[in-house]
């Protein structure tokens, strides 16, 4: 046989402010009617803004990233910081700091984003600073500007009877993986 039902339910109203608390029950009433007063909101929704906020904060992360991490390009699994350095010694104090910088990033995003292939794990990697979007922005104007300053009108055609002259004094030799001359030294 079963049991007898159970009707006790309790019934459990959120605290109103101070300021709103019985003072004018038209008012609340109207407030009700509106949809402003304190309710709780559907647990779908509050997920549904959880979500969307984890999807902007993903995109902003996203954002963040170097553009070779955005564009999804190719990354070495090592890096020959010897090589990096020593041209960044021999280079231009202008090129150098741009060796320098290209070097940092490459080492956080090994670090941090390990490429395919890595047998390293993603860590917190080097400190590396990040810049804001307004000096992004800037820094992406500047080069903009600099491109059209050194920009040249090439007539293709020359450009291409000028490289096929050039590649027939060369040949690839597979065996020293590299570009020889057809003439010989001496």
């Amino acid at each position: 046989m079963l049991p007898k039902p159970r009707n006790e339910f309790e019934i459990v109203l959120p605290d109103l402010p101070e300021d709103q608390g019985g003072e004018e029950d038209e008012e609340e009433e109207d407030e009700v009617d509106e949809g402003t007063s304190a309710t709780v909101e559907d647990a779908a929704d509050v997920e549904a803004q959880r979500q969307e906020q984890a999807k902007r904060r993903a995109e902003a992360e996203f954002r963040s990233r170097s553009l070779p991490l955005q564009r999804g390009l190719p990354r070495p699994t090592t890096i020959n910081v010897a090589a990096l350095e020593a041209a960044r010694d021999a280079a231009a104090p202008e090129a150098a700091l741009v060796l320098a910088e290209m070097l940092a990033m490459l080492r956080h995003d090994s670090a941090v984003f390990p490429p395919k292939g890595s047998t390293h794990a993603p860590s917190k990697g080097p400190a590396y600073e990040r810049m804001s979007r307004e000096e992004l922005s800037e820094a992406d104007a500047l080069v903009a500007e600099e491109m059209r300053a050194l920009a040249v009108d090439v007539d293709l055609k020359a450009y291409n009877n000028l490289h096929t002259a050039i590649a027939a004094d060369f040949a690839f030799i597979p065996s020293q993986q590299q570009c020889v001359p057809l003439w010989g030294e001496g």
